[in-house]
């Protein structure tokens, strides 16, 4: 009898981008009956599919080992970096009508560490203001009620995990 041959094979996804971050992998290996993930930077694991959690930037390497019957085996690798750049833009319209698109009016950052925004109608009067680094705005003001479609005003400051220190501040169209 011919013996099947082994394939390693994965799919390796990152659950949000920069750090910290957790690596998810997915075995996709053929006619195996055991595998071994092994890390660039700490012990293995011998799961069918498994996860692995990553707080610092640098350069990885994650190889699947399959052993199949008869000796048979095979590996696969994948090499990634995990930048430490931080980076902040400020998108300049949002529609918050419950579409599903474009609802909430939410700053775009990689790799920071802190963020404070608050959000001024025309008048200069605050209506809205965070101080997490997943915060948004939802088109409503601090006491619940919808804002009316308009110009806003927004300030940002945030620190990024490289110490980059931001103060950005730009007009937001609130269009429903």
């Amino acid at each position: 009898a011919l013996a099947t041959v082994t394939k390693s094979s994965f799919n390796a996804s990152f659950n949000a981008p920069g750090f910290p971050t957790d690596l998810i992998l997915t075995n996709y290996s053929k006619n195996f009956t055991a595998n071994f993930w092994s890390f660039s930077d700490s012990e293995g694991d011998s799961a069918l599919n498994t996860s692995k959690s990553y707080t610092t930037s640098g350069n990885y390497t994650v190889t699947l080992l399959s052993f199949g019957d008869k000796g048979c085996k095979d590996s696969a690798s994948y090499d990634f970096v995990i930048s430490n750049a931080s980076s902040l833009t400020l998108p300049n319209i949002f529609t918050p009508n419950g579409d599903g698109a474009n609802d909430t009016y939410q700053p775009i950052g990689q790799n920071l560490r802190s963020l404070k925004a608050w959000v001024y109608n025309r008048y200069g009067v605050l209506v809205m203001s965070w101080n997490t680094v997943n915060g948004f705005w939802d088109g409503y003001t601090i006491s619940g009620e919808e804002c009316s479609e308009s110009v806003y005003f927004i300030v940002v400051e945030a620190t990024g995990f490289d110490g980059k220190d931001y103060k950005l501040n730009t007009n937001i169209t609130l269009a429903r």
